[in-house]
């Protein structure tokens, strides 16, 4: 989503993430650590243009892109945006994004106001802060993990 809000010219905005999996700090700092992995992973794969790793990649977010964000989103306001228009924008979504860990043991806060000439893009993982009512600005995916 932060890519395709910068192919729209929305580049100095907040975005952020939800990732609410456990109520228990420790883990939620596991799951902080092996999501910013993730991402420095994706960051360096996109960033070597040649590789087959890349191509691979650029596919198989291609497919999501056209078999799920697109028919979630197309009754959305801001007209639709086709893959070519968003793939330009990947790496530097991707190079602007933090991973946070959100809760009452973690130093990390949300520097909405300090960030608001050149946003902030952030992935926040947390429990009880974040369910009770905390404003994550920006707001675009939220993923919570439940017991059924």
């Amino acid at each position: 989503t932060c890519a395709a809000r910068r192919a729209r010219g929305q580049v100095a905005v907040h975005n952020s993430m939800l990732v609410h999996v456990t109520r228990f700090t420790a883990v939620q700092q596991q799951v902080r650590d092996q999501i910013d992995a993730h991402r420095r992973l994706l960051f360096d794969v996109l960033q070597d243009r040649f590789s087959s790793a890349r191509q691979e990649l650029e596919e198989e977010l291609r497919e999501l892109w056209d078999e799920d964000f697109v028919p979630c989103t197309e009754d959305m306001t801001g007209g639709r945006l086709d893959w070519e228009d968003v793939e330009p924008h990947l790496h530097a979504a991707l190079a602007k994004i933090t991973v946070m860990a959100v809760n009452g043991a973690a130093k990390d806060t949300l520097q909405y106001y300090e960030r608001r000439e050149t946003g902030l893009s952030v992935i926040a993982v947390g429990g009880e802060k974040l369910s009770r009512g905390l404003t994550l600005e920006g707001l675009s995916v939220s993923y919570y993990l439940r017991a059924s």
